[in-house]
Formats: structure tokens, sequence, C-alpha cells
């Protein structure tokens, strides 16, 4: 319960607001109104002819001096009205000040929650940007590791069919002793088969074959000689090699006579397709491999021949 002398404190200070919120809102109207009567007045000045009498100069001082007290008084009201504003916030109840603290602060801290939750947002949407990124670059691996494989197995086919076209059948040479049968010397050089010598139909040696090999000179180790480039037997793929090897071999028996193989390293890759024409021919050899500069020694007889 309150005291009467309180009440009574309470009650003047209500006619106190009263009186001044009336003052203020009577003085607002009036300047309301004098605002419309001159613009009602500026209309009708704007809408009169040119013949028509100005506003006397008495008449516009009486007007901008009652202008001037307007204004003073209105700002003596907004003064007062702030001094009764602080005077209310002292006099106001700790009950009240306490709730308005409580929702300023709570007002704060929705603010900072509002401020949060938009940082939140902001980086959600930045993870959810890298992830679709991921997503993206994972689906291009993906598809380059794909291809990587398919060029892989691509290559590893190449690799299979190159073996395939490279691999050769092996056939030993055979070793026999010199006085088994009569041996026939064949030299492979530029990719050709040369026949070191001549025979007559009896199989017996004549000398050096000069329609392949051209002598080169002579001195105390005998005849040199070597092969002519154009000459001889092409040695290649074509099926026309096996039967020409065939022609030029066609006086000796496989059964009497085995081949002596000279080959030089200009020609290894060739000397297959000789092998595998004498032995469909039925003839054994022996391989002779010789580097560039070696000399072979003819020692069959005394016609000694270097090649």
């Amino acid at each position: 319960m309150r005291s009467r002398g309180s009440r009574r404190q309470d009650d003047s200070l209500e006619l106190l607001l009263d009186t001044i919120c009336n003052t203020f809102g009577g003085i607002i109207f009036i300047a309301i109104l004098v605002v419309i009567l001159l613009q009602q007045v500026d209309d009708r000045s704007g809408s009169v002819e040119a013949s028509a009498l100005p506003v006397s100069p008495a008449e516009l001082n009486r007007r901008q001096a009652q202008l001037v007290r307007l204004e003073s008084e209105l700002e003596s009201l907004r003064v007062a009205q702030s001094a009764q504003e602080e005077q209310d916030a002292t006099l106001a109840p700790q009950e009240t000040k306490r709730l308005v603290e409580q929702r300023n602060a709570a007002r704060e801290e929705h603010r900072q929650q509002q401020v949060k939750r938009d940082a939140l947002l902001v980086e959600t949407a930045s993870q959810q940007s890298q992830i679709e990124q991921t997503k993206f670059e994972l689906a291009s691996t993906d598809e380059d590791l794909a291809r990587t494989k398919e060029a892989v197995a691509q290559l590893e086919e190449q690799i299979k069919l190159a073996r395939a076209a490279r691999h050769r059948e092996l056939r030993t040479p055979v070793t026999r002793s010199p006085d088994s049968a009569m041996e026939i010397g064949l030299i492979v050089r530029y990719g050709r088969m040369y026949v070191w010598h001549k025979y007559d139909q009896s199989g017996r040696r004549l000398g050096l074959n000069t329609d392949e090999f051209v002598v080169v000179k002579e001195d105390a180790d005998g005849v040199h000689s070597a092969p002519i480039p154009t000459a001889g037997i092409a040695l290649d793929a074509s099926s026309e090699t096996g039967a020409r090897i065939a022609q030029r071999l066609r006086q000796f028996s496989p059964r009497e006579v085995h081949i002596a193989i000279v080959v030089r390293p200009d020609s290894f890759e060739h000397f297959a397709y000789l092998r595998d024409a004498l032995l469909s021919l039925g003839f054994e050899y022996r391989l002779m491999p010789m580097r560039d500069g070696d000399a072979i020694v003819d020692r069959g007889g005394t016609d000694v021949r270097v090649q």
C-alpha cells in the first residue's frame, strides 16, 4: 500500500504531464493550420491574374513574427518533454528498470545470435561449394583413371601383338665333323645371301664365285674378296625368297652336303629367312656369326681366299 502523500505526488505529476501534452498538441495543431493556410494562400496567389495585389509588407512581417514565436514554443516543449522523460526514467520503479534492461539484453543477444547464424550460413554455403567441387574433381579423376586403364590395356595388347610378330621359332644349328659331308659356304651380308664358291654339276668346287664376289687385293695371306652389294639373293619375307634359294642350291643334295653360314652384324635379322628356307629344303647348317672386320679364311685347298 502507498501513503496518501505519495498518491498526491503521483496525481500532480499526471496533471502536469496532461497539461504539457495538451499544450504541445495545441501548438502542433496551430503550426499545421498555419502551414495549410500558407499553402492555400500560395495556391491562390499562383492562380490569381497578374493584376492582383501582392501581400503587404506589414502582413508578411506579422506572419514571420508569428512563425518565430511558434518555433520558439515548439523548442520549449521539446526541452520540457526531454526533461520529463529523464524524470520518468528516474522515478520509474526498479522492477521496470530491470525489465527494460532484460529486454535490451535479450535484444542484444538476439542480434548476436542473428550475426552468428548469418556467419554459419555463409560457412555452410562455402563448405557445400567445396564439397561439390571435390565431387566434380573426383568424377574427373575417375574418368581419367578409366581412360588411363583403357590406354594401358591397349598398350598391353599392342605389346602382345608386337611380341607375337617378333616371335620366331628357335632351331639350333647342326655341328658336323669336317669329313662327314661336303660343306657349302654361304655369306649373309647387306641383307642378301651369297654363295662363296662356284661348283660344277658334280659338286666339285671351281674357285671364287666372281659373279657375286669381287677381288679386293692379293698378298701373302691370299686373295681378299668381298661380296657385291647388288649381287646375291635378297632375303625378305616375300614368297619368292624361298623359291630363289631353292633354285640357287638345286645342284646340291641335302643328303650329301651341309651348309656353313657366315652372318655379319648388318644381316642378323635377315638370317631367319635363309634359315627357314634351308630347313624347308632339308639342309642342315652351322652358324658362324662374325663381327665387322673379322676375316674368314678358306682352308679347303691350295686356293687360299680370305673374305
